[in-house]
């Protein structure tokens, strides 16, 4: 179910932990759960026995969704456990809910609580857990369970996000195959799939067969109004690369106009829309119109999405090449620098987006001024200590550095980067891929230092 339940009676919780003992590999915990009276209405929980009507267990159920912030971790001599206190905060709450609902959304209301849950995981740029979480799902299912191609769609999509685009691909295969065999029971959502395939191919510069995929994954959207905006985004975007202009921004206004009608729960894609046309106006060259969309992507994100969302830091980025293209780098300078103390200050932590401003940052400066190479190794810092980060901006770092030793005629150093990014690549791409030969080629003709 949606619930979590927990007890105002410390002696009913002590009873599940009866025989329960510390070991060297497992520790027995009692969480304690405080909720702050002005908090309360934004708080979803239930107090069972007040609909119940008489005193049981004195049950509470917490939403899933719920959002608690620990204050305090100790040992409880007196019940001889582990005590971890935690406070119910509504920090965030709108977001997870929103997350929810989109994914209930796509779905068609049939995906079950555990798959939210990992699906959440994934919205909030936690993947390492992620895919740890829906691993230890697929083995614990039965073979033929109904989640199993759910499952590896949300594992080809976190791969998407993380840019690993070969292991995409693979569980993209798997799920579409085990839908296409039971495709009675997987018609609402084999669209979900064959988009995903389609983003796929978009993302390794296949632009035809993304193309067909998405005309499939419409064939089989079932009507269901909210992949049906997702796909016409998709398509858009192919146009946009084609220079169809028109024909892009008509069909990103469509998808709009639909997701808008939902009313509620569509804001990441609506956002994601603005993005697309502001990228629509910047190759038509319309600089005013483009800033429009991208500073409204920009705020918008900034209220909606969880920090470090993708969309999130590719507006920032958006505004930074919109700035440059018109030759306004003091203005790029100025807003990328303010982007960086903000998420410096106050989310540290944030690795992948503080480490995209710094690639951007770098790419401000000419080779020649110290800056360049000064941030290019701050953001090389980042990923070299961080994994599932994004296979693409680290391996895009590796090759500006470089790039950089290859104008300095420092030729070992140039061929040691440029290998790493070779290695990355390979990873990601399928092993005949022109960008692989391309750089293979690079490092060939790079002269050998005597």
């Amino acid at each position: 179910n949606g619930f979590f339940s927990s007890t105002t009676d410390i002696q009913i919780a002590n009873s599940f932990l009866s025989g329960a003992i510390n070991t060297e590999d497992y520790k027995v915990i009692l969480f304690k759960i405080i909720v702050e009276q002005s908090i309360v209405e934004k708080i979803i929980f239930v107090d069972i026995d007040k609909y119940v009507g008489h005193v049981g267990e004195c049950e509470i159920l917490f939403s899933i969704g719920s959002i608690f912030q620990i204050e305090n971790v100790d040992f409880n001599n007196e019940l001889n456990v582990w005590q971890i206190d935690i406070k119910a905060i509504d920090q965030n709450t709108s977001k997870v809910k929103e997350s929810i609902e989109t994914i209930r959304k796509r779905y068609g209301n049939k995906e079950n609580i555990n798959l939210i849950f990992g699906n959440l995981l994934i919205d909030m740029n936690q993947y390492t857990k992620a895919e740890s979480y829906f691993q230890m799902i697929l083995q614990e299912l039965t073979k033929n369970h109904y989640d199993i191609p759910l499952i590896y769609d949300h594992l080809a999509d976190l791969f998407m996000k993380i840019t690993n685009w070969n292991e995409a691909l693979k569980y993209f295969n798997l799920s579409f195959e085990l839908k296409k065999k039971n495709l009675y029971f997987y018609q609402s959502n084999i669209s979900i799939t064959l988009n995903g395939i389609g983003n796929y191919y978009k993302s390794i510069g296949n632009f035809n067969q993304a193309s067909e995929y998405y005309c499939q994954a419409m064939k089989y959207s079932n009507n269901n109004q909210y992949n049906m905006a997702i796909i016409l985004n998709n398509i858009s975007t192919i146009d946009l690369i084609n220079k169809n202009y028109e024909k892009a921004l008509e069909k990103c206004i469509q998808a709009r106009d639909i997701l808008q009608e939902m009313n509620s729960y569509s804001s990441n894609e609506i956002i994601y829309c603005h993005g697309i046309i502001g990228d629509i106006y910047l190759e038509m060259k319309n600089y005013l119109y483009a800033e429009e969309f991208y500073l409204t992507t920009f705020e918008m994100s900034k209220n909606i999405l969880f920090i470090g969302d993708k969309i999130k830091i590719n507006s920032i980025k958006s505004l930074i090449y919109l700035y440059k293209q018109q030759g306004l780098i003091e203005k790029a300078l100025e807003f990328s620098m303010n982007q960086l103390l903000w998420y410096e200050k106050y989310f540290p932590d944030c690795y992948s987006s503080i480490a995209n401003i710094y690639m951007e940052i770098s790419q401000l400066y000419d080779y020649n001024h110290s800056n360049h190479i000064y941030y290019l190794e701050k953001a090389l810092n980042i990923f070299e200590n961080n994994i599932h980060i994004q296979y693409l901006i680290t391996y895009q770092c590796f090759s500006f550095i470089a790039n950089y030793y290859f104008k300095k005629s420092l030729f070992d150093k140039s061929r040691k980067y440029y290998l790493k990014t070779l290695e990355i690549q390979k990873k990601i791409y399928p092993k005949d891929h022109s960008i692989i030969i391309q750089t293979q080629s690079i490092i060939d003709d790079i002269p050998i230092e005597m």
